[in-house]
């Protein structure tokens, strides 16, 4: 999966979600303690910070140590369901350190009000999601390699730097790959010469495998030369033939407003009730969700969010058969969340809201409009016509979506939550 475009030389100033507060892309001077009013509030700019620092000052870190995760650790259940408003808030960081230098993974836990870092273990025989780092350091490696160019030439293609090494997660291991420990990226390359969409000209039977800890190749293989695409495709008549006339404007409006209220990272419409978080890996995650019913809020789900996905492709070929993404995991769904633009992906009376990641320095990371929150008509929710009275009585059904789009690679994945109006 390629490195995505909007990772690189962020420098724009952003609202932190839930908290709302500006700040410029330069780095502020440190927080002296969380400034959070809800155990589920999102990580600050400040936390982050001090999350970082307060590891960097405990452990012998090699300058190569990055940070593919760093995400608020959840209180446990029964404390966050005990909470009254003015209560004290306890705040910690759950923190994933890689060291490419000793090849080791660290997870760690920060208190962020005392600044001290509570718990630090290696996790051995694991490796973190993948980092925007190694996707070039893949590309480097790869077209330098004498097996590879060999490869490409056999295939009529000495124009190297026109070619794209896409990264993937290397899947299906085989004994040797396993027992080595090391730390793969599987490379499939395309040929794009002055391309629109590269993954239409993918090189079949060849695979460069590096390992990114050590800095080196670890195999080619080329299975076969196949014949590629010399085509350019585009989202176009050009490209893809004669296109069905685009359909009239449909614009959706809501003159008086909106019906849901967002306060913080907590949101109510109807009767419903939510609280909701973008984490770095499973992207956006709901909790305490309630349901109103007649005075009484009822507990509906404490927690929802995507766990993982798998996208296994079952070709046998050598170079096909071990492609298994896990897309949340090793690529970190949430970390690859999109901007959204109204009127394209969501309608024009969604609002737009922000996000806070760290990126892989450690180093907080705005991301703007990658949530929409909008009210949907839902089509009929009660009607009746009584020919007595010639009356006719109906209600409108109606539906709140919190949409967020991720791109992984060659695929975007749309992942909405949406509550309905049982009730009117």
């Amino acid at each position: 999966m390629s490195i995505p475009y909007r990772r690189l030389g962020l420098a724009f100033i952003g609202m932190v979600i839930a908290l709302l507060i500006s700040f410029c892309a330069f780095r502020p001077a440190p927080a002296q303690g969380p400034t959070a009013t809800h155990p589920l509030d999102p990580l600050t700019v400040e936390e982050i910070q001090i999350a970082v620092t307060t590891i960097q000052a405990a452990q012998p870190l090699s300058e190569r140590a990055r940070f593919p995760n760093i995400s608020l650790k959840e209180p446990d259940k029964e404390s966050v369901l005990s909470f009254q408003a003015g209560d004290p808030v306890q705040r910690d960081a759950f923190v994933v350190v890689l060291d490419p230098a000793e090849s080791k993974t660290y997870e760690a836990v920060v208190d962020l009000g005392r600044a001290t870092l509570t718990e630090w273990a290696e996790v051995p025989g694991v490796q973190p999601a993948i980092l925007d780092e190694e996707y070039e350091l893949l590309d480097a490696l790869a077209k330098a390699d004498s097996r590879w160019q060999a490869a490409m030439e056999r295939r009529g293609i000495t124009d190297f730097e026109s070619a794209v090494i896409d990264g993937w997660a290397p899947g299906l291991m085989s004994p040797e790959e396993r027992a080595s420990g090391k730390r793969l990226l599987r490379g499939i390359t395309y040929y794009s010469p002055d391309r629109i969409n590269y993954y239409g000209a993918p090189i079949e039977g060849l695979m460069v495998v590096v390992d990114l800890n050590g800095q080196e190749v670890y195999e080619v293989t080329d299975i076969g030369v196949q014949t590629y695409s010399t085509e350019n495709f585009d989202y176009d008549e050009a490209s893809v033939g004669p296109l069905q006339p685009a359909p009239k404007s449909l614009l959706i409006e809501q003159p008086e407003g909106t019906t849901f209220t967002v306060n913080g990272n907590e949101v109510t419409w109807q009767n419903w009730k939510f609280r909701y978080l973008m984490h770095q890996r499973e992207g956006l995650t709901l909790y305490q969700v309630s349901y109103t019913d007649n005075g009484a809020e009822r507990p509906v789900l404490y927690r929802a969010g995507l766990s993982e996905m798998v996208v296994p492709y079952a070709e046998t070929n050598k170079d096909w058969s071990v492609r298994s993404a896990f897309d949340v995991g090793e690529y970190r769904f949430g970390w690859l969340s999109t901007p959204m633009e109204l009127g394209n992906e969501v309608p024009q009376n969604a609002i737009l809201l922000d996000a806070l990641f760290a990126d892989d320095f450690g180093e907080p990371s705005p991301s703007e409009d990658v949530i929409a929150l909008y009210e949907r008509d839902a089509g009929i929710l009660w009607r009746h016509y009584d020919f007595n009275n010639y009356s006719n009585e109906g209600r409108r059904s109606r539906e709140l979506v919190m949409t967020t789009v991720a791109a992984i690679g060659n695929y975007d994945y749309a992942i909405s939550w949406i509550f309905m109006k049982t009730a009117h």
